[in-house]
């Protein structure tokens, strides 16, 4: 039956998830419109949000979104976001701390994700800021970043295929006329 992997994954990740397997065959019916990937990927970012485990709409409405093509890079930036916002927390915690082990134990999935955290000032204080407006400059600023670096790579890889192409026709003999 399609998805029973990620709804394995599911129940792996919570023990003491009592479901029946009527409960999960009706779950992977539900869910059978939608790709493996799409699923299998709300599934794992699902498991990884919450000490709970997630509900068949919180399962479909996460796979739903990531089936759309646009869905994947909603789905990026959230968990950019979600990324943000632990080491801000962590930040708040250790602010005043002296030992150096415990000044900067801040992870960052991603160098996009870094310096969009650092374009909306992550460390500082938000008080009485509209944290809708921040988020919203922050996926701004994520996607710009990664859309730039995107655009890199494709010169980049484009520089290298001329470059390719150029050493490989030098290479061949000229064609007797």
């Amino acid at each position: 039956m399609k998805h029973l992997n990620a709804l394995r994954h599911v129940l792996a990740s919570y023990p003491g998830f009592d479901c029946p397997p009527v409960t999960v065959q009706t779950w992977a019916a539900e869910l059978s419109p939608l790709p493996d990937a799409a699923v299998s990927e709300a599934c794992r970012a699902l498991c990884l949000e919450s000490e709970y485990p997630p509900t068949l709409a919180a399962i479909h409405k996460r796979a739903s979104i990531l089936a759309r093509p646009e869905g994947l890079a909603v789905a990026v930036v959230a968990d950019a976001w979600t990324e943000l916002v632990r080491n801000r927390e962590t930040h708040s915690r250790n602010r005043y701390e002296s030992r150096p082990e415990k000044q900067a134990p801040y992870t960052w999935t991603s160098e996009a994700a870094r310096r969009a955290a650092e374009s909306v000032d992550w460390k500082g204080d938000w008080e009485g800021e509209n944290k809708g407006t921040i988020r919203a400059q922050f996926d701004r600023f994520y996607r710009s970043i990664v859309e730039s670096q995107r655009e890199s790579d494709w010169i980049h890889d484009t520089r290298q295929h001329v470059e390719d192409v150029a050493r490989i026709a030098g290479q061949r003999k000229p064609e007797l006329q």
